[in-house]
């Protein structure tokens, strides 16, 4: 009995793994990409919780300074900041009770009380500060 012997002539032998490798090139490229994608979605989604954490403390400063305008209930006591996530901040109240001098069209009036300012810091969200500061005119 004669064997037939069948010889593949459709590809050349030296080529017989390439196709295996260019796909497997392939799908370690689409891997990459797939967990750069991943990566940049993943900084995007802290990024939007860091911003609505500082606009929800943001919130929180500006309407203690509008509700005290004087700001004699904000320095009479230490004010805090409650976020969402349980975070309590503390305050820090700069410029009550101080005084300066304002000069305006050459005339200078006394006991201008400076502005207050609000500043919370927190080891997420670094410092933020609200409020404002005299405007000086030099020259």
């Amino acid at each position: 009995m004669t064997r037939l012997r069948f010889i593949n002539t459709a590809m050349p032998p030296r080529m017989a793994g390439d196709f295996l490798i260019e796909a497997m090139i392939g799908v370690l490229l689409m891997g990459i990409v797939g967990a750069g994608v991943t990566f940049v979605t993943s900084r995007v989604s802290v990024s939007q919780h860091d911003m609505a954490m500082q606009e929800i403390v943001i919130g929180e400063l500006r309407g203690m300074l509008l509700a005290n305008g004087s700001g004699s209930d904000v320095c009479d006591q230490t004010p805090y900041v409650y976020l969402p996530n349980d975070e309590v901040l503390r305050v820090k109240v700069s410029g009550c009770g101080a005084n300066a001098v304002a000069s305006v069209g050459g005339v200078e009036i006394n006991s201008v009380q400076t502005p207050i300012v609000l500043s919370v810091e927190s080891p997420s969200m670094g410092t933020i500060n609200v409020g404002g500061a005299l405007v000086t005119e030099e020259g």
